[in-house]
């Protein structure tokens, strides 16, 4: 069982997500909010029923690897991401509109290994988790000792040097 983030890992968030944002509310003054404002503005309007992502809408902003991986691999991935819930699903939903039977498990303000820790034996013996987030790697690692553990560096960059790297989820078949 593959145990893969999304943001960073799946979804092209720095570089298209943000960006696209940005250029479609141009006119409300988001020029000034940091991504994380940003991202707490648009929550709110979901949240209150005022916005929504089009099914599709975002599918173009999933890593080309990402999108091929999650077909081949169906049921045998399960997506989790931490953060705003309500955008979170809104974005995953999106984004990965057309590709079956992908689980997904939304973290909202808890870690990724402590919301696994409890449950990890159920995803098989030696899970594969993957995420950009060195704080979750080291969260992950320390509660959910037997999984397989990748550093994802989409930027190109030296990793930590406590994992395996993997620059694309094509390296991982």
């Amino acid at each position: 069982m593959y145990l893969l983030d999304f943001d960073r890992t799946c979804f092209d968030t720095d570089n298209c997500f943000y960006p696209y944002l940005r250029e479609r509310f141009a006119d409300e003054e988001t020029s000034n909010l940091s991504n994380y404002e940003l991202a707490q503005s648009l929550c709110s309007k979901i949240n209150a029923g005022m916005f929504s992502f089009s099914p599709g809408e975002l599918s173009s902003f999933l890593y080309e690897d990402a999108a091929r991986f999650l077909r081949d691999k169906e049921n045998g991935v399960m997506l989790i991401t931490y953060g705003l819930p309500a955008l979170q699903k809104a974005k995953v939903e999106s984004a990965l509109y057309g590709i079956p039977r992908i689980s997904t498990i939304y973290t909202g303000d808890v870690r990724k290994g402590d919301y696994l820790a409890p449950h990890i034996g159920m995803y098989g013996s030696a899970p594969v988790f993957v995420d950009d987030s060195v704080e979750e790697l080291e969260i992950f690692s320390a509660k959910c000792p037997g999984a397989v553990v990748y550093e994802m560096r989409r930027d190109g960059e030296a990793g930590d040097g406590r994992w395996p790297v993997t620059r694309s989820l094509s390296e991982l078949i």
